[in-house]
């Protein structure tokens, strides 16, 4: 029985709860329809009896269109938001502060006019004026930095190039450009009258002592033609050949420094032995006399004087006396030739340049290779000494491995010179010039020579002309280590060949083959074409036929900043280029005269105005913004279309429209 009752207790209880938890639901369910029936008090989209309806068939037509429309523009709005916008403003160009400068990149050949004559001016309208850009101070590359180069805004690299008749480089012959002075800054010493006589107190040759106040009357230098001047240069393994002019200055003030060094080269070079077969001296009383004879020799034939040995050979030969040996006599020349009167030769040794001294090697008898030391005896003979020391009697301390890099540059040049290549310089620099009209000009000159104008060829190979920000392309991480790489591949060029020097050139190039290629990229089929703009005078070639052209390359540049998705922003100048020639007219004077040279010159002008490029993306809320009011709007305007359609059928009749 206590059994019984528990359990139906128990029963109970449940039924209590059970009976409570149904009244709980039920007063939810209340709760929740008293709050949906409020709600309905604030719907605004009321809904109507599909009884109260009625659908027509055009409706149907309308309807379906309404849903292509509304679905055709909602795709075009979703890939107008996920596509990029383009937008092109244009606004003044500031002129102040760091937008008050621009640099001037430039990789140009002159493949007629050597490195010894090319000179790069500039110049601008704000009366700025820089003659003769040279020089620079390229330390290599890290991997931190683009390129280690500390530069005051002026810098540019030489280097020797050899190309033929279509201006294209003859592969494997180049050499870096002498480290001397360049042409508008190269001032060699000349001797004056009083200089050569104290000269001759320092280095007795002359035994005429009347010569030492009258020293034009010295020859010893041998005169060359076109008929003898192969085999007589070809005679000897070391020959310098001075080409001259009558009407150079220059020249004259040569001539007597020149004959003066012959004389002092041939004494110091010749090993006359002891005589064994006269007490006096090969045929002479004694060396005094010899010496007099064989001046006053020359001196009366200076057109065609003879050399030492010979005049001492000839000697011995009416003494019956046998000749002296070649070996040892025959191994250095000093000579010269009259390009006035030897024209046709001195054009086929590429002479453009007066004076000019040339050094044959190796008993060859072409050479591009020409001194450059100071034009006084001492400085001649010095030279003649440091590279013939096996021919001297004295001690030179040469310095050897010099010595053959040098020997081996000049040989890859001398290699692949022919009757159809010419020595040329490849020029290659950035200047800093600041925005405003200005001239670049690359032309020849000399201090200490006359230019033969009537050779001087102003044909050009423009590799890269392009202007830019002072300041490096700021770059992402890809873009960083192509650029760094590449500038490291032309450390380990220059490095491994011995035709850039210390680099400079090769580092130049690679600097500006980088910015180039990486804005390339960067603007590489954009909408607004502004890729078709930069750089139109890259890998363009331009000839003179005649003498005394002209070359001129107009260029407008205008500054465009842009701002594209993805980088940075930076700025970048487009150009429009033209160019033409003509001939220049010469002033009547007698003679050629370098200041008269013809030139090729690069004019700039920047536009006042700058174009501002923009990307960017579309806001989600513009989007959402535009989608509602094109849903809207079409759902709008077809209804009104339809009710339009169907009101128009009533008045008409048209039962079947109306679906009647």
């Amino acid at each position: 029985f206590f059994f019984f009752f528990f359990f139906q207790a128990e029963d109970g209880i449940r039924d209590a709860q059970e009976s409570r938890g149904l009244g709980d639901v039920y007063k939810r369910q209340v709760s929740v329809g008293l709050a949906m029936s409020g709600l309905k008090s604030f719907h605004m989209y009321r809904r109507i009896h599909s009884d109260l309806t009625k659908a027509t068939s055009t409706g149907g037509i309308i309807s379906i269109a309404a849903a292509f429309i509304m679905a055709s523009l909602f795709l075009s709005h979703l890939s107008a938001y996920l596509g990029v916008n383009h937008s092109t403003e244009v606004i003044m160009d500031p002129s102040e502060g760091e937008h008050s400068m621009m640099v001037l990149d430039f990789d140009i050949t002159l493949p007629k006019v050597g490195c010894a004559y090319a000179s790069v001016d500039l110049y601008d309208q704000l009366g700025n004026t820089r003659i003769n850009v040279t020089g620079t101070t390229i330390e290599g590359v890290t991997a931190n930095e683009m390129m280690d180069l500390h530069w005051d805004g002026f810098t540019v690299s030489r280097t020797r190039v050899v190309t033929d008749d279509h201006t294209r480089y003859i592969a494997g012959a180049k050499a870096a450009a002498p480290k001397a002075a360049a042409p508008r800054d190269d001032y060699h010493n000349h001797h004056t009258k009083q200089v050569a006589i104290k000269e001759y107190s320092q280095f007795p040759v002359s035994e005429h002592v009347g010569w030492k106040e009258d020293w034009n009357k010295e020859v010893y230098s041998v005169e060359l033609t076109r008929d003898n001047f192969d085999k007589e240069v070809a005679s000897y393994a070391f020959a310098m050949v001075s080409f001259y002019a009558p009407w150079c200055h220059y020249c004259t003030q040569l001539k007597p420094v020149w004959e003066h060094a012959s004389g002092l080269v041939e004494k110091t070079t010749a090993n006359f032995g002891d005589d064994e077969f006269d007490a006096g001296w090969h045929g002479f009383e004694s060396r005094s006399e010899a010496m007099y004879l064989w001046e006053e020799f020359n001196g009366a034939h200076p057109e065609y004087p003879v050399a030492l040995v010979d005049y001492l050979n000839a000697q011995r030969q009416e003494k019956n006396m046998p000749s002296l040996p070649d070996e040892g006599n025959k191994e250095i020349l000093m000579a010269k030739v009259d390009c006035t009167k030897q024209q046709r030769l001195c054009a086929q040794q590429r002479i453009m340049g007066y004076p000019t001294i040339r050094i044959y090697r190796n008993h060859q008898t072409t050479s591009v290779e020409e001194y450059q030391g100071d034009r006084t005896a001492r400085a001649i003979t010095k030279f003649v000494m440091t590279e013939n020391p096996e021919s001297l009697h004295t001690e030179v301390e040469v310095p050897e491995e010099e010595l053959k890099l040098r020997e081996a540059a000049e040989q890859r040049i001398h290699e692949k010179m022919t009757e159809a290549t010419s020595e040329g310089c490849n020029l290659v620099g950035s200047l800093r010039v600041r925005k405003v009209p200005g001239k670049l000009v690359f032309t020849a000159h000399s201090n200490d020579r006359s230019l033969d104008l009537s050779v001087l060829n102003t044909s050009h190979v423009i590799h890269h002309i392009g202007f830019r920000r002072p300041e490096e392309v700021r770059l992402n991480a890809l873009e960083k280590k192509q650029f760094v790489q590449l500038l490291q591949d032309a450390r380990d060029l220059a490095s491994r060949t011995a035709d850039g020097g210390d680099g400079s050139s090769q580092y130049h190039r690679a600097h500006m083959r980088g910015v180039k290629s990486t804005i390339q990229a960067r603007v590489k089929g954009h909408v607004s074409g502004i890729e078709d703009n930069v750089w139109t005078l890259d890998e363009t070639r331009f000839f003179s036929t005649e003498p005394m052209t002209m070359q001129t390359h107009h260029v407008k540049l205008v500054r465009s900043d842009l701002y594209l998705l993805g980088y940075d922003a930076f700025e970048m100048f487009q150009m429009q280029a033209f160019s033409g020639d003509y001939k220049k007219e010469t002033n009547g004077e007698a003679g050629p005269h370098s200041h008269n040279a013809p030139n090729i010159a690069i004019t700039y002008e920047v536009s006042p105005l700058t174009t501002v490029v923009r990307e960017s993306r579309g806001s989600f809320s513009e989007f959402l913004t535009n989608l509602c009011a094109v849903i809207g709007g079409v759902f709008t305007v077809l209804g009104m279309l339809d009710n339009v359609v169907y009101h128009t059928a009533g008045l008409l009749g048209l039962r079947s429209l109306r679906g009647e």
